[in-house]
This record gives structure tokens, sequence and C-alpha cells, in this order.
């Protein structure tokens, strides 16, 4: 579940329809359904305390969720945070929050298996790792990426496939 934060004036600060409210249900909804729930959490968010940051993952955590991937903002080239920068937190206060972040994971029973993500013992996210170890996987879904390997010749082909981003446009686009 992208929840990326609880906190509701976060969550606008990223540009996220949801709500923190909403991001719960989801989680809620997802425990009932599923036996295996991963919590998606970014820190280092605009105007984001350690308090604050520290408060997200006490929540996540709540939820007994067998993996959070928990990771910091990173501002990426061609978006709108590359074009008008967020005021975002110090150099010192994301170390801070990486810091507290891994020792309250660790507290709670999650081990570091990759660089953002964190499993109770048996609950490492087999997809992470397959993405990891360059494996395939399929991509359904608006934005979705899939990479797809296959010998031909006694070449090794490899064809990675993407899909529209926004779901307006997929959806438009699945007849043809």
């Amino acid at each position: 579940i992208g929840v990326q934060s609880f906190d509701n004036e976060r969550l606008k600060a990223l540009g996220r329809i949801h709500s923190g409210k909403e991001a719960v249900n989801a989680i809620q909804s997802a425990k009932k359904l599923f036996q295996r729930t991963n919590i998606d959490l970014m820190h280092g968010l605009p105007g984001q305390t350690p308090e604050a940051a520290m408060s997200d993952l006490q929540q996540a955590i709540a939820f007994e969720p067998d993996q959070i991937s928990w990771y910091q903002l990173t501002i990426e080239p061609n978006t709108v945070f590359a074009a008008k920068p967020p005021c975002l937190p110090v150099e010192e206060s994301l170390w801070a929050i990486q810091e507290q972040g891994s020792e309250l994971l660790k507290s709670n029973g999650y081990e570091q298996y990759e660089i953002s993500a964190f499993a109770r013992p048996g609950g490492e996210s087999k997809h992470n790792l397959n993405y990891w170890q360059f494996g395939d996987y399929l991509g359904i879904g608006a934005g979705a990426h899939a990479k797809i390997s296959r010998w031909e010749q006694g070449q090794l082909l490899i064809e990675c496939i993407h899909k529209l981003r926004q779901p307006k446009a997929y959806l438009n686009a699945i007849d043809s």
C-alpha cells in the first residue's frame, strides 16, 4: 500500500490525492483480504520533522505489516518538484530521521534486507527480491513497467515495457 505518509499536510505537499484516513482504511481492507501486506512510507518530506517521520513509522508498525518500504524522498528530473523544489528538511534532520527510523524498525522485529526495505523474518517481498536479482516481472495497469527476458537464436534479449501513466489514458487505450 503506497501510504507515503499518514499526515494530511505531508500528503498534500506531495500532491497525493488520498488522505491519512483513506490510507488507514486501505491497510485495514488489505489485512482482511491478503495474507501478507507491505506499507510504503517516505521520509524527508517538505516540512517534516523527525518526530513527524517517527509518528508515521509508528503508525505503520502498529498495523504489523510483513514489510515496510521506508525511503527518503528524492527529487527526480522532469517532475514538478524538480521545476519548483520544495523546502526539505536539512541534512542533520534527514540523518536523525534515518537513524531513529532504522532503530525503531529493528526494535520492532524488522530487519533491513535491501536499501529501503525492512521485513520481519520470512516477510521479505519476493517481488522486490526479484528486482534486485534482475528477474522478469509483468506490469499490469496504468504506469506499470515490465521486464521480460528470452533467448532467441542463442542470444539473450531483454524487453522492457511501460504502460501509459495516466489511468484515463490507459483505460481509453485498452481497446487499441
